[in-house]
């Protein structure tokens, strides 16, 4: 907003009671005390608030004489004008900060949201007879990197995969590879060579054809970057010709083409300057138009090589929390992604699925706090009923946890009685040391019902927690997660065996930042053993057993299972959810003969 607009607002907000209309007495001094400025530049801003029809101002004649002033503009239009201009925009930050300076008591909030509202769902205009259509959805968590090998969240990881492609693309439904940049591939007997020959004629969001340098690149440069445990089994890569690479390995990898399936794995352009461009440029079906850490709007890549999405456009916005309404007009939204209050309506089409992994909450080691201890673990996970939770905070929760996946067919939870649990907490604490030190836990505002709710339940034995809400960008600062004592995040895992210890590899982890050195030690090595095993029942074997040495442990608490849900409207087709939760964008399109 520039300084005039914000000048009148202010001055309309300390007269609002006056009508337009109504001519009122004021004085130089009084004004430039408002506006903090010279009488010099109020003048000017006062001719320019003139110059734009928001009122009429006669100077007064002579020192000490005041001045007329006649308002043409009431505050709430004009404030409510800036409201516009800022959502069309995608400003939603700066919308927040708008509220809170002139929208103290939230009188405007629901005119507010109204406009919000309207703002989102299905629009299009024609332009020379052709269709332009875009979808608009809001979501209420950052965009943390559009950079692949530094993704760790999975919305990033979404995001990526519309833009990006990878060499391979794994198939969960059929548990099958399918081609994507490389049409054809083949590996050794001794499983130590792989060529992958790429498709002809791919070309990036800026027009360069895709080559095997560009895939030499991509996978050089994850040697350094926290995802270097993608590469490390890559002994060399070698450009065959211009559409075939080969990959020589220090050692067997069965899950390498899994590996290569990632979007951590996605094929970015080769350059010879390291950093990567503000606007990420790849092969996928998405190229990215803007970018900031309020919006991300994409745009079709008309020359995309396999079927054209059907909008033009894609736009996501990021709203504070504060702007959920109880009550959304969903018609006017289309899609929602059932992240904080959920939206439902009777007429809309709505799914859900149990999300691939758990509510934990981890202890951090390296702080060396009371935290730690094995015995103020055990108490933290005796206290935490993880089945009156379900019970009592319902809603995405649909079952107890006992380690990262639910089991199938789901088997009882260990329940501590009741009426030992006040006593056996008491023991574990006075064995711990604990003497009332605040433990901080910290989490994101989607799990804040949840901290509250662990909270109460600690406080009620004497534990005293701090529970800070952050937002996601703040977790990828290494000094951030290691000033904590714990962190309750769901981990997720959308891309079967190998997301199940990506989080123990990826260096900038919070399960990886938390562990001790010695457990670390101890689940490396039993992620080497998995990765040469061929055998797929031994590596689940082998992932048990990580699992069981956390759970004995207390090294994390696994606590709940979640669905996630998403609702929309009937016209809108192609909606299927996938593991990570979301849909993809490219398959969505309107159907025009459903009522909107």
């Amino acid at each position: 907003m520039d300084r005039v607009k914000e000048d009148f607002l202010s001055l309309r907000k300390s007269y609002e009671h006056i009508p337009n209309g109504q001519t009122i007495s004021v004085s130089m001094g009084e004004l430039t005390r408002m506006f903090f400025c010279t009488p010099r530049n109020a003048k000017l801003l006062i001719a320019k608030m003139q110059a734009n029809e928001w009122l009429t101002f006669v100077p007064g004649r002579g020192r000490g004489n005041f001045s007329q002033l006649t308002f043409s503009l009431d505050f709430n239009t004009a404030f409510l004008s800036e409201v516009k201009v800022l959502i069309s925009e995608g400003k939603m930050e700066n919308l927040s900060d708008l509220a809170n300076t002139y929208d103290k008591t939230g009188v405007m909030k629901n005119a507010i949201v109204s406009l919000i509202q309207s703002h989102f769902g299905y629009h299009f205009e024609k332009k020379e007879d052709v269709q332009f259509e875009c979808l608009r959805f809001p979501i209420f968590r950052s965009i943390t990197t559009l950079d692949p090998a530094y993704a760790f969240f999975e919305f990033d990881s979404h995001i990526i995969s519309q833009v990006f492609n990878t060499l391979v693309h794994f198939d969960a439904e059929t548990n099958c590879f399918q081609p994507m940049l490389a049409h054809d591939w083949e590996c050794t007997e001794d499983g130590l060579v792989w060529t992958f020959h790429i498709y002809k004629g791919i070309r990036f969001h800026d027009g360069r054809a895709l080559t095997a340098q560009d895939i030499k690149h991509s996978f050089e440069r994850l040697k350094s970057s926290p995802h270097r445990w993608l590469a490390s089994s890559i002994n060399e890569i070698e450009i065959i010709t211009s559409t075939a690479v080969q990959f020589k390995m220090k050692t067997k990898n069965h899950l390498f083409l899994k590996y290569l399936s990632l979007p951590q794995m996605s094929i970015l352009p080769y350059s010879d300057n390291e950093s990567m461009s503000p606007l990420p440029i790849g092969t996928g079906p998405f190229r990215i138009a803007q970018f900031n850490k309020q919006k991300i709007y994409l745009e079709v890549n008309d020359h995309y090589f396999r079927p054209r999405p059907h909008f033009d456009r894609i736009e996501i916005i990021r709203l504070n929390q504060y702007w959920q309404p109880v009550d959304f007009q969903l018609e006017k939204i289309f899609f929602n992604h059932d992240e904080g209050i959920p939206y439902r309506n009777d007429h809309w089409e709505e799914m859900d699925l149990i999300s691939e992994g758990c509510l934990v909450l981890t202890f951090n080691f390296r702080k060396k706090s009371i935290a730690s201890t094995i015995h103020f673990r055990k108490s933290m996970s005796i206290l935490i009923d993880r089945i009156r939770l379900v019970q009592e905070l319902g809603g995405p929760r649909v079952s107890a946890a006992d380690g990262f996946t639910r089991k199938h067919p789901p088997h009882p939870i260990h329940r501590t009685d009741d009426s030992k649990r006040p006593m056996r907490v008491e023991q574990l604490l006075l064995l711990s040391g604990y003497k009332g030190e605040q433990i901080i836990v910290t989490t994101f505002e989607r799990h804040a019902q949840d901290a509250n709710w662990i909270q109460a339940e600690a406080k009620m034995h004497g534990i005293d927690l701090e529970i800070r809400i952050v937002d996601l960008a703040d977790l990828q600062m290494e000094e951030t997660i290691l000033e904590t004592d714990c962190i309750l995040y769901e981990a997720v895992f959308p891309f079967g065996e190998v997301s199940k210890f990506q989080d123990f590899l990826y260096e900038n982890s919070f399960l990886r930042l938390h562990l001790d050195q010695s457990d670390l030690v101890f689940i490396e090595k039993k992620i080497d053993q998995l990765i040469i095993e061929p055998d797929k029942d031994i590596r689940e074997n082998l992932v048990r057993e990580i699992e069981k040495h956390m759970h004995d442990q207390c090294l994390v608490l696994f606590l709940v299972h979640k669905k996630i849900a998403a609702t929309h409207h009937p016209s809108l087709r192609g909606v299927h959810l996938k593991r990570n939760g979301w849909i993809d964008f490219k398959e969505l399109w309107i159907h025009p003969q459903k009522s909107f």
